[in-house]
């Protein structure tokens, strides 16, 4: 029904073009089981995201920088589910001890993107993808899926800015930036706790509490499912 749905809605947007006055696009989508536009443009995002011809890179975290460079580049719709070695930092325009990451045997992937940094490793899951700007994706859209399926498990789960706090704690963190027509966004999900590692590390003091998905609620294995059945 959503494809049909979506070619409604393309006629719909031709037609106001031309200037040709037709129903409202609420009483064209309502035979095709929408009531309100917002369930069909939320549907219309999920249908685009699995059928944009959409490849995989599953690789080292170290490769990720040029992954996603090489991506943005050919503008090549990339869903990014690397596999860290050791710890490792997606670097922003923050200040971080970079002593201190040397020492710790800690990688530091520096990332186009204007924001904070992120402190993950092996235990926990990255994952990101690069879609193009015709598709209706946001951030918005796409950390309020994760925090809709968090509350599956969990109560108190909250959206703030680039994060998502589950009981009072940081446990995602998140990225996003526009390039060559397309959009690329990327989180990292906390599954340990890191607490004195970030506060050695970053030097900008955060207020948030940093927090970590207890394995015995949500595994690592169940979201990562998840999150690829969104994309594949």
């Amino acid at each position: 029904m959503i494809e049909k749905a979506i070619e409604v809605e393309k006629k719909y947007q031709e037609d106001r073009e031309k200037g040709i006055e037709n129903k409202s696009l609420a009483e064209l989508l309502n035979p095709f089981g929408y009531n309100n536009l917002e369930n069909y443009f939320l549907d219309k995002i999920n249908y685009q995201l699995k059928h944009v011809g959409i490849q995989a890179y599953e690789g080292d975290m170290l490769g990720i920088p040029d992954a996603i460079a090489e991506s943005v580049k050919t503008a090549t719709p990339t869903t990014f589910f690397p596999y860290a070695r050791r710890k490792f930092i997606w670097h922003g325009n923050e200040e971080i001890d970079l002593e201190l990451c040397e020492k710790l045997n800690i990688d530091i992937l520096t990332l186009d993107y204007f924001g904070g940094n992120i402190v993950s490793g092996p235990e926990d899951f990255s994952m990101g993808f690069l879609v193009p700007k015709t598709i209706d994706v946001s951030f918005e859209y796409v950390l309020n899926r994760f925090a809709n399926f968090y509350k599956k498990y969990f109560k108190d789960v909250i959206v703030d800015n680039n994060d998502i706090i589950i009981n009072g704690n940081k446990i995602q963190g998140s990225i996003c930036f526009e390039g060559n027509g397309m959009f690329f966004f990327g989180t990292a999900i906390s599954f340990t706790d890191r607490t004195d590692l970030i506060k050695q590390i970053c030097k900008k003091k955060s207020t948030k509490i940093p927090g970590f998905i207890d394995n015995n609620i949500l595994t690592k294995e169940e979201l990562v499912q998840e999150v690829k059945s969104w994309v594949h």
